[in-house]
């Protein structure tokens, strides 16, 4: 198939060359040259002319040459196809410059004898027309997020400088147990503006850098929490999580309160083993004895508080905690918990009702001078029942000097009850009585001035108010 194919091109220039050569004889015969006859050598010189006039013409042909600037680029059929490519690599370059950008070319055309199997390779042609711009040089672009932080063309550097700032986000509070670059990150090796080349101290300072750094708001006199919140589109709550340094209640003129957190060009998720100790209030126990009156107490176990020690996993997102999980609970202090025994035994008033104190406990004035009082007078009808305000054993019953006639009753525990200027008594010395049994009647025997039942209560010989013990 090739032998047949070349066989043709050379028959068909073969038959180019006849022509022309009758041509050329045509050419003689009509200068009216005399036709004589050629020397052998002369033949021999003609046929291998011809014959070299034959070869080339099979491997040449004759093309439009593209010069630029002096320099020989290929052949092209029209010169729309070299401006084309031109018009390409300056689109290209427009787009990366950010401006309108053209090639600074001397072209020229010429037709030239080339050989056939030299073809233009286009796609070669505008590569070298690229690279052949000083303002655009290859480099390695970082980026973040989709937002260009600069160019170097040290691509290890780049990456280096990236570690340096992802470890530098992950310095501060406990130890980091493990990270993550949550940004997208990427290094692209393509044609730029040589001007965008940037040093990688620069590079360094872009990537710890903010997209838009911390807002804060200084409070004014007469500020509220709640205002300041609603003033800058957030909750109270949300308005407390930017500061939990904060008490809303305690604000005052002068204190600066974070309104916008910083959001960095690069954002890093830092895990962190969080430590603390949690103090558990203990409680308090109540406990109940009739072997007390109402109104003592004592404590049986005093109270302390317990420990507990707790270790979190804390994920902070770009130094804001965003995320808590327990690891572990230990109790470094069991909590005690405080008893008090109450006692429960409870005087009730010795008359069903009380129509009116008429002398409380206390000094008081009395028969144009001032005396101490040592219990208080119910005022009732000559006659009223008086009951035993408390279980106990009558230890005395009878006449008592100013106090008439009089019942003592003694509860035990150092307690003792009276009841004085009574007009008679049911009761005698050593009887058991329990509460509300009947002892006496209301009189007015003794020193006294009217109908009532004196009562006194006595811990331990000493007289005290008996109110607060049958009034709750």
């Amino acid at each position: 198939m090739i032998f047949t194919s070349l066989k043709k091109r050379i028959t068909d220039h073969c038959r180019r060359l006849g022509r022309a050569l009758r041509r050329f004889c045509c050419a003689l015969t009509d200068s009216r040259l005399s036709l004589v006859r050629v020397p052998r050598p002369v033949g021999v010189g003609i046929l291998l002319a011809a014959a070299l006039v034959l070869i080339s013409t099979a491997f040449l042909d004759t093309g439009l040459q593209v010069y630029a600037n002096g320099t020989a680029l290929g052949i092209v059929e029209t010169p729309a196809e070299f401006e084309e490519i031109v018009s390409s690599v300056e689109r290209r370059a427009s787009e990366i410059l950010g401006y309108p950008y053209r090639l600074d070319l001397d072209v020229a055309y010429k037709y030239e004898m080339y050989e056939r199997n030299d073809y233009f390779d286009a796609a070669a042609v505008e590569e070298s027309l690229f690279r052949s711009i000083d303002e655009i040089v290859p480099l390695y672009v970082l980026s973040v997020d989709g937002t260009v932080v600069g160019a170097n063309p040290d691509r290890d550097a780049i990456s280096a400088a990236v570690e340096e700032a992802v470890s530098e986000k992950t310095k501060g509070g406990r130890p980091a147990i493990s990270y993550e670059l949550l940004s997208d990150v990427e290094i692209d090796y393509v044609y730029t503006d040589a001007a965008s080349s940037v040093s990688i101290d620069e590079i360094r300072s872009e990537l710890s850098g903010n997209i838009r750094n911390e807002v804060t708001y200084t409070v004014q006199e007469g500020d509220l929490f709640s205002d300041i919140a609603a003033s800058f589109g957030l909750s109270v709550e949300e308005l407390q999580r930017l500061n939990p340094w904060i008490d809303p209640a305690t604000l005052t003129e002068g204190d600066v309160i974070v309104v916008e957190n910083a959001i960095p060009l690069m954002s890093v998720s830092v895990d962190r083993l969080d430590e603390y100790d949690e103090v558990v209030p203990y409680e308090t126990i109540e406990k109940y004895t009739s072997s007390m009156w109402a109104g003592e107490s004592y404590v049986e176990t005093e109270g302390s508080d317990g420990i507990l020690h707790h270790t979190d996993r804390v994920e902070y997102v770009d130094g804001v905690e965003s995320g808590r999980i327990s690891v572990s609970v230990t109790a470094s202090k069991e909590v005690t918990n405080e008893v008090i025994v109450y006692g429960t035994r409870n005087f009730q008033c010795p008359v069903k009702s009380v129509r009116a104190i008429t002398s409380k406990f206390g000094w008081r004035t009395f028969g144009g001078g001032s005396d101490f009082h040592t219990g208080i007078d119910l005022a009732n009808p000559s006659g009223t029942p008086i009951y035993a305000s408390y279980d106990g054993t009558v230890s005395f019953a009878g006449w008592k000097g100013n106090y008439g006639n009089c019942v003592i009753i003694d509860h035990g525990y150092g307690y003792q009850t009276l009841y004085a200027h009574c007009r008679s008594l049911v009761c005698k010395a050593g009887d058991k009585v329990a509460q509300g049994d009947l002892i006496s009647y209301t009189g007015s025997t003794g020193r006294s001035t009217g109908a009532h039942c004196h009562f006194e209560i006595r811990i331990n010989g000493d007289p005290v108010n008996p109110y607060p013990y049958i009034f709750k």
